[in-house]
């Protein structure tokens, strides 16, 4: 940020282990992708492409190119993986992501259910050659694991190989974690991290409301994933603690009698807890 204010979160600098920002690249052109890191650049950590980025008439290795000169690491949508798994294709896959300049691959389960040994062992294998972040929770609500299933699982892909676990937040923001726009399953995310570091985890959080929350929850430097590329200023604001969502999450309450506004945090957002 430009102008210098006390009381303001340290953010670490490129490359960090926390505070992490996956932005979501549904099939942008390489002059956007050029403005985009122009503008915001130094606030990305990670791209993930969607499925229609591969409809681009554009080449996909300049793409990826594109942003690894940024520092940026660019991997494709976990739903391709699934895609090449359930046609047993997985090795050209591996091969097409290295042809095309791709140093990471996302390990989904998200449509089709993969076995959790078989899916830690393919995070093993992958991981011998390219960096793997894995990607847990179906993205139908409709699918629920018990508890104790997710702390299985998490562990179980740490300890194979995945460098960070991506919790699902399903499609348009719907999952076991997230159940729309306005419902987060705070004692789920407890839970999770009873036995995740917080830094192993990255949580999808594509909505305005939905990384708000988490942000006010866990404090600037959690890890979210799934962001709009026109929203990443407004999150790093909201990080920042300068914008009115979390504007008081870093100033002392001595600085607060007297002087403020009742603020709603998130107008209109209900926490249904």
């Amino acid at each position: 940020m430009k102008l210098k204010l006390s009381n303001i979160p340290v953010r670490p600098d490129k490359p960090r282990d926390s505070g992490l920002t996956i932005v979501q690249d549904e099939g942008m052109s390489l002059k956007n992708i050029e403005d985009l890191i122009s503008i915001s650049g130094h606030l990305i950590d990670y791209v993930r492409f969607a499925p229609g980025a591969l409809c681009s008439g554009e080449d996909l290795s300049k793409r990826v190119d594109a942003y690894k000169h940024a520092g940026i690491s660019a991997f494709l949508s976990g739903i391709m993986f699934e895609a090449a798994y359930i046609r047993k294709e997985t090795k050209e896959y591996l091969d097409f992501l290295k042809k095309n300049h791709f140093d990471y691959i996302e390990v989904s389960d998200g449509i089709i259910e993969i076995p959790p040994l078989e899916k830690a062992k393919i995070i093993k294998n992958a991981s011998k050659s390219i960096h793997v972040l894995s990607r847990i929770g179906a993205r139908s609500k409709k699918v629920l694991f018990p508890k104790d299933k997710w702390q299985e699982y998490i562990v179980t892909e740490l300890e194979a190989g995945s460098q960070k676990v991506i919790v699902e937040g399903g499609e348009g923001g719907t999952s076991q974690v997230i159940s729309g726009q306005v419902e987060i399953k705070k004692n789920l995310v407890s839970h999770i991290l009873n036995f995740a570091g917080m830094n192993d985890i990255i949580w999808e959080a594509p909505h305005h409301e939905q990384y708000i929350w988490f942000i006010n929850e866990f404090g600037a430097n959690v890890n979210l994933a799934d962001i709009r590329p026109e929203d990443l200023l407004n999150l790093e604001s909201q990080r920042l603690g300068i914008n009115q969502a979390t504007f008081l999450n870093n100033i002392p309450e001595s600085f607060q009698k007297g002087k403020l506004r009742t603020i709603d945090p998130i107008a209109d957002f209900d926490y249904q807890m």
